[in-house]
């Protein structure tokens, strides 16, 4: 019998990573550390060249993406860029369920001396 988005998304979360592809469903141990550090440089990147030239957004694996409808496809791709145009077609309520408005900082100063990010940074679009 072939799932669908509406199946996945039922399924109670046991912390692991499933996906769809034409409506089997999929499950694939975490990758690695190497792996891991790609996709950190990928997002970093990606992320600051979106952001300093305002294209759009950049996504981790928490985004899934429902590519293919009867049977259903839903990849959740480790680094994905979306246009703001296609971003707030969506709206935040698909992509970030909850955001926060409260002025702040984040800092690590234990595990990253000196760093500082604006919670305000993080959530402008």
């Amino acid at each position: 019998m072939l799932m669908t988005v509406e199946d996945l998304y039922a399924l109670p979360d046991d912390g692991l990573h499933y996906e769809l592809v034409h409506g089997e469903f999929v499950s694939e141990p975490p990758p690695g550390g190497r792996h891991g550090r790609i996709a950190a440089r990928l997002v970093q990147r990606i992320g600051a060249y979106a952001e300093s030239h305002r294209l759009g957004v950049v996504l981790t694996c928490d985004t899934a993406f429902v590519l293919h409808r009867e049977p259903d496809t839903v990849r959740a791709p480790d680094v994905a860029f979306v246009s703001h145009e296609r971003y707030r077609a969506f709206g935040d309520d698909v992509l970030q369920p909850q955001i926060t408005t409260e002025p702040g900082e984040l800092n690590a100063d234990d595990l990253l001396p000196g760093f500082r990010l604006p919670v305000s940074d993080i959530f402008d679009l």
